[in-house]
């Protein structure tokens, strides 16, 4: 067989298969749609009637069968009048219909205009093959539609008693009937909501009748009734409004509104902040005597109280995280007292949480505490719960901590809180570590021999079970026990443990802690520990053999070089600024700066400071251990000492006599002696019997003496006071009052000026031309030529010449001439003589002759080759970098003054 032909054969076995199936199937139901329903939009009057003008046509499809019905189809519309049937409209869509299986749905066609009368209005088409049709008949009318409205009262308000009202409203005409006119009234009925109901005003109004004039739609009647009405009693009332007319929608024909009335509060007001914004839910107490009312204002700031007998009373407003503010009110019978307050917001919030301990317990005690920078903290403890609350804090950044003995600090760095708001933080401690730290440390390789072994635990220790067999130290070479004795420091969890015996030097040790050792809340220490150490080499010890300053020495200069003399050669790399350092107290611990050098040659370490000592201070030096020796062995322990500098001088003193023209002192009660500045007191100077006076302590500066003593001229001078210094004035004797001596001795100058000034005039007159001085070169004659310019003559520039013994060059022309000749023979400059004056008799001679024709006196020339003065300079040492240290083998430094 082919395999077409078997593909075949298995076809047809499957067909014949199917075929039983096929043919006992159920036939499906058909789609059954039809139009069943058409309908416009608007409402309808007292009559049935609907408003003239446009609606909207809608028709109703109902599908019954149970399958999803789908089809687009052509509808059409058409409107007949009634009953004439004439075809008053017609028109066609193609219209998608969907609707689901056994329901119903509603579809727009479009919008008609129908004028005022009666009509038939229908809805055909096909729908799934099958022609359907539905219609409807309606009447169409002009209409007059009345509508009532009133905004004098608020739904739900509150109106004070006793006060007339004269309520308002509001009556639209919205038909479609121009120039429309009738008798039309509307009333107001006010009734108090009680059991029974009682009705307390009824009043008509009439707002049109035939006489008005016609209006068109739309018009708003406006209405205010006369007769006013004034409450009598507080309750629950109800006011209807309505219009008394047959009008086409009667729905809207009355306005109904609810309100209350109460009697006035006593006290009123509104809270608010300083920018106007209501502060709600401020609390509002009322007291006098005692305490009378409370309140919380509402949304918008308002409060009130009522029922307040006449008196004084006291408001108090506060809210959480605000100010407060407080004030006094008089309320009297039948007024309402109006109190408006401000009170702010402050940058303040709160701060709570639950602190617990790993095992979710509480923790009770806990300290919490919340930092800011530069303020006092403050702490709250939590309760039985484990709850604190911080109910005002500041808003900000804060650090929190909270505490609790035998669990971990928690720290909270930078933990915002913010302003007006509960701010939520809680904490879950945690267990500390039971750990020991030991000193000296593990490994110590040079520990005292009479130390003490310092033990520090992570939390406190039960002491009960602190010793010789849960804490031991043994010497490891023998495995000994060393003999201790036991000490607690309980703040600081601090066990310290004293040999018995001194160690050995250069031996090992361990200290053991075991687990034996337990904390106060019973548990045991996690594992035995162990800590070894090694003691220290035994040295022969050396001290200083001279220090400056000495120990507690005063009035030290503040330019000083400390110093320290060893009394051996000493290791110099081992001298430096690290192990010579001086302190100064208050000076925050660090070292003042400075540079240190060693001289071997005397053993003297010096610190030169940097910078000059502080006057007045204290100053500590501290040399390390650390100085080894010359074979770098450790000899020195190490020391320190102390001392104070000089004080700042800063005044000085005055000091002289004050003699009569006899030399002989004034009566102290006669003289007055001040001391003034240009501002500040006077200084009053004492003089003694015998003339002296001294003023001590004065501060430095610039002063004006005066000295006044009767029947004497007031003596004054300038004098500068120094620091640290004493001015002595030697003696004075004031001049005497009418004294001719100082006109004698001024008359006495001007005389002799005059006489000076003829003598020139004359000299001038003699010599008839001016002379200027000549310079000399020959240094053998001792005399400096002077030369006059002479008449006006030619001369010839000379050749330069070196002049011989006896001669000197023209210092106009530069020519040779003889040492004699008073004129240049090449220029005729002329040279005045070489004379001068004999200091013995005055007399005018010669400048080269060895004696005084006229006294006799004799004169020496002086020796050549005379020695000048010289002046030696101190040498300092040049130190190029702060800290440096020198080794200047062959200098030595004094030690004059110093300690040891």
């Amino acid at each position: 067989m082919s395999k077409r032909t078997g593909l075949a054969f298995a076809v047809m076995m499957l067909l014949a298969a199917l075929i039983p199936f096929m043919g006992a199937a159920e036939p499906a139901r058909a789609m059954e749609a039809e139009i069943v329903d058409v309908m416009i939009d608007g409402l309808v009057g007292p009559g049935g009637e609907y408003a003239s003008g446009n609606h909207v046509v809608t028709f109703r499809v109902n599908n019954t069968g149970d399958v999803y019905f789908v089809d687009e189809t052509t509808l059409y519309l058409t409107v007949y009048t009634y009953p004439e049937g004439t075809l008053f409209y017609n028109t066609s869509k193609v219209t998608t219909v969907v609707v689901d299986n056994n329901t119903a749905q509603n579809f727009t066609f479009g919008m008609v205009d129908l004028p005022e009368g009666e009509y038939t209005i229908a809805v055909n088409g096909t729908l799934a093959g099958t022609e359907t049709m539905a219609s409807t008949q309606i009447d169409v009318a002009d209409v007059i539609d009345l509508s009532m409205t009133s905004d004098f009262f608020e739904e739900e308000g509150t109106y004070p008693l006793g006060e007339e009202m004269l309520p308002t409203c509001t009556v639209t005409y919205t038909g479609n009937v121009e120039d429309w006119k009738d008798q039309v009234s509307i009333n107001l009925r006010i009734d108090l909501l009680e059991d029974p109901m009682v009705t307390v005003y009824d009043e008509d109004m009439i707002i049109m009748d035939n006489e008005s004039s016609p209006v068109d739609p739309p018009h708003d009647f406006s209405v205010f009734f006369s007769t006013g009405w004034i409450p009598n009693a507080s309750g629950n009332y109800r006011a209807r409004f309505s219009v008394e007319y047959d009008t086409y929608n009667s729905s809207n024909n009355f306005y109904t509104v609810y309100f209350s009335i109460e009697n006035p509060p006593s006290i009123t007001g509104r809270v608010t902040t300083s920018l106007g914004a209501p502060v709600p839910d401020v609390t509002v107490i009322l007291s006098g005597m005692f305490q009378i009312g409370e309140t919380l204002t509402d949304a918008d700031g308002f409060y009130s109280f009522e029922n307040i007998d006449d008196g004084t009373y006291t408001l108090d407003f506060s809210k959480t995280w605000c100010t407060s503010n407080s004030t006094t009110v008089t309320v009297e019978s039948g007024l309402t007292k109006v109190v408006n307050v401000t009170i702010n917001k402050l940058a303040v919030g709160g701060l709570r949480g639950r602190v617990t301990l790993p095992n979710g317990l509480p923790a009770v005690g806990a300290e919490v505490t919340v930092s800011f920078p530069g303020e006092v903290p403050v702490v709250e403890v939590t309760d039985d719960n484990g709850n604190y609350t911080f109910d005002t804090i500041k808003a900000g950044s804060a650090d929190i901590t909270v505490t609790l003995q035998g669990y971990q600090d928690y720290s909270r760095t930078g933990f915002i809180i913010v302003e007006q708001y509960w701010n939520e933080l809680d904490v879950e401690l945690e267990e500390i570590p039971f750990t020991v730290t030991i000193s000296p440390p593990d490994g110590e390789l040079a520990f005292s021999v009479s130390g003490t072994i310092t033990l520090q635990f992570s939390k406190p220790v039960n002491k009960s079970t602190i010793n010789e067999t849960t804490v031991y130290l043994i010497k490891l070479s023998t495995s000994s026990n060393v003999p201790l004795s036991f000490a607690f420091v309980d703040s600081d969890n601090v066990v310290l443990l004293s040999p018995q015996v001194t160690l050995e030097y250069q031996t090992d040790y361990r200290i053991t802690v075991t687990d034996l050792v337990e904390d106060l809340y019973g548990n045991n220490f996690p594992h035995i520990f162990y800590s070894n150490f090694t003691t220290e080499t035994q040295i022969i010890e050396i001290d200083l053999a001279g220090r400056y300053p000495a120990d507690d020495q005063s009035e030290v200069p503040v330019n000083t070089w400390i110093r320290a003399v060893f009394p051996e050669a000493m290791d110099s790399t081992t001298i430096s600024a690290s192990t010579f350092e001086v302190f100064k107290t208050g000076g925050g611990g660090e070292p003042i700066s400075g540079t240190v050098i060693y001289y071997p040659g005397n053993y003297t370490a010096v610190f030169k400071p940097s910078q000059p000592l502080e006057y007045g201070s204290r100053y500590s030096v501290s040399l390390s251990p650390d100085i080894l020796a010359l074979d770098s062995t450790k000899i020195f322990r190490g020391t320190t000492w102390s001392f104070e500098t000089e004080q700042l001088i800063t005044t000085g003193t005055l000091k002289g006599y004050i003699l009569d023209e006899d030399g002989k002192p004034f009566p102290p009660d006669k003289v007055t002696i001040t001391l003034q500045k240009e501002e500040g007191t006077p200084i009053i100077l004492n003089v003694n019997q015998l003339g002296r006076f001294e003023g001590t302590g004065i501060e430095a500066g610039t002063y004006i003496l005066k000295i006044e003593i009767p029947d004497y001229k007031t003596y004054e001078t300038e004098v500068t006071i120094t620091a640290g210094s004493t001015m002595d004035l030697k003696t004075i004797e004031p001049e005497k009052e009418g004294s001719k001596g100082s006109e004698f001795n001024i008359g006495y100058l001007l005389l002799i000026l005059l006489v000076i000034v003829i003598i020139i005039i004359l000299v001038y007159v003699f010599l008839g031309r001016s002379t200027r001085p000549v310079e000399a070169v020959e240094e053998e004659r001792g005399r400096r030529p002077a030369f006059q310019t002479g008449r006006e003559r030619h001369y010839r520039e000379p050749e330069y010449q070196e002049p011989a013994e006896g001669e000197f060059l023209c210092p106009v022309c530069g020519f040779v001439v003889a040492s004699d000749e008073l004129d240049c023979p090449n220029c005729g400059a002329e040279f005045e003589e070489d004379l001068f004056e004999c200091p013995e008799c005055g007399a005018m001679i010669p400048g080269d002759v060895p004696e005084c024709p006229e006294c006799g006196a004799k004169f020496e020339e002086e020796e050549e080759g005379e020695e000048e003065e010289s002046f030696e300079e101190e040498e300092e040492l040049d130190i190029t970098e702060e800290y440096q240290v020198e080794e200047l083998d062959e200098e030595e430094i004094p030690l004059a003054g110093m300690e040891g």
